[in-house]
């Protein structure tokens, strides 16, 4: 009984430990995402002064800031992905020590499950990583794209009447 309740304690702490990575990796993307958000505007922004000389290349630098925030947005979906699968493989090995504890008397056990299984694929658990594991990552994966054309559209313009092509 002493085995499986520090076996149950252990899982429970792995758990933990990916929950905690879950949250870390959060907390990057979203810092990692402000901080591109903001010089890439800032550029966008003084690409549209009329009075800057580099207005090209300011929109260039946008461009290029947008493709970065989109490919970090990308991997993100997977390293996100990867943290739940592998809490799901935790709670599938606490499930299998919780029927065992059931099944052997379920003495102390009981403290740490408050009496019932919930199974990791149930509304509940899914709905509570859906925020950062799903949507997070695929608004900035759609703010990106939608910057991307607008700066790349905007410096093809930019160019082409500098150029004296277009007025």
């Amino acid at each position: 009984d002493d085995v499986l309740f520090k076996t149950l304690e252990f899982c429970r702490r792995e758990c933990q430990f990916e929950m905690t990575l879950i949250g870390t990796r959060i907390t990057w993307l979203l810092a990692t995402q402000a901080f591109l958000v903001t010089a890439s505007v800032i550029a966008l922004s003084n690409a549209l002064n009329p009075t800057m000389v580099y207005g090209v290349w300011l929109a260039a630098i946008s461009w290029m800031i947008a493709v970065v925030g989109l490919v970090i947005s990308y991997r993100s979906i997977d390293a996100l992905d990867r943290a739940r699968c592998t809490l799901d493989l935790w709670h599938g090995r606490i499930k299998l020590l919780f029927e065992a504890a059931q099944k052997a008397g379920g003495t102390r056990t009981d403290c740490i499950f408050l009496g019932r299984w919930v199974e990791p694929n149930e509304p509940f658990h899914q709905e509570s990583l859906r925020l950062p594991n799903v949507i997070l990552p695929r608004v900035f994966i759609c703010f990106w794209v939608v910057l991307l054309l607008v700066s790349g559209l905007f410096s093809i313009r930019l160019f082409l009447s500098q150029c004296k092509i277009l007025p």
